[in-house]
């Protein structure tokens, strides 16, 4: 099961965001979507989530997937456990009561994330990276198979995203997720991802694997400085590779 764009595009204000994109996010794989500021990431993973309608092409989607937006509107003091345990909510009727197995998804996604020290803490009340962790549990929660974050690192500290990097691809790795998330750090893409999108803001959208996206002359065409790309061995078994920008 999966998410699927087909010759997709997106028009705003007579204006090409992006068009003739096709990407399947398949089982156990992570995709990396980079590209400059308004050049659609968000529209993307939006769209992906079936939020925004396509000017043009087709999106197919089987199964139930975890969306995790930038930012979310929860106003009033919610305890963590249970913004949490509003994942379970969207397949059920008003005002239903959550069953056993809610109460067991909503544990396994806050354990998984590592905020059980936050369960009882009003959302209102916890920083914004911790809030990024929640939305996480959120969508694990709703027990899909596919996982959208639109910017996932952007509030966290350095040790945190490797953390969330970490989480990520065990999602991947060991449960065989489909993982998707913008970035404005080619470095994260190349240390989890498989599959990259980049989006350059003039209508092009160039998808392919993260060897072959997050390449130094790909990313400086689409970014518009020089990129160098360069491996780093952090001990005998183990390179890192990272992209420079020359600026």
């Amino acid at each position: 099961m999966s998410i699927e764009l087909d010759d997709a595009g997106i028009c705003r204000n007579g204006r090409w965001l992006w068009r003739h994109l096709s990407l399947r996010l398949e089982p156990a794989t992570v995709t990396v979507v980079i590209g400059p500021n308004g050049s659609g990431k968000t529209t993307l993973v939006r769209t992906l989530a079936g939020l925004i309608d396509l000017a043009e092409g087709r999106r197919r989607n089987a199964g139930a997937f975890g969306y995790v937006p930038q930012t979310t509107q929860i106003g009033l003091p919610f305890r963590v456990a249970e913004v949490v345990a509003m994942g379970r909510l969207r397949d059920k009727p008003l005002f239903a009561r959550h069953g056993v197995a809610d109460r067991v998804a909503v544990e396994h996604a806050i354990a998984a994330v590592g905020i059980g020290h936050l369960a009882e803490r009003p959302f209102t009340q916890i920083s914004g990276g911790e809030r990024q962790l929640v939305l996480l549990a959120r969508a694990l929660a709703t027990g899909g198979s596919t996982l959208l974050l639109d910017e996932p690192f952007a509030a966290l500290d350095l040790r945190r995203q490797g953390r969330m990097l970490d989480l990520l691809a065990d999602l991947a790795g060991t449960q065989g997720m489909s993982v998707l998330f913008t970035t404005h750090d080619p470095d994260h893409g190349l240390r989890i991802g498989d599959r990259a999108v980049a989006l350059d803001g003039a209508g092009a959208a160039i998808v392919g694997t993260v060897d072959d996206v997050l390449d130094a002359d790909v990313l400086a065409a689409v970014y518009g400085v020089p990129m160098r790309r360069i491996a780093i061995e952090r001990n005998d078994q183990e390179t890192s590779h990272h992209v420079i920008a020359l600026i």
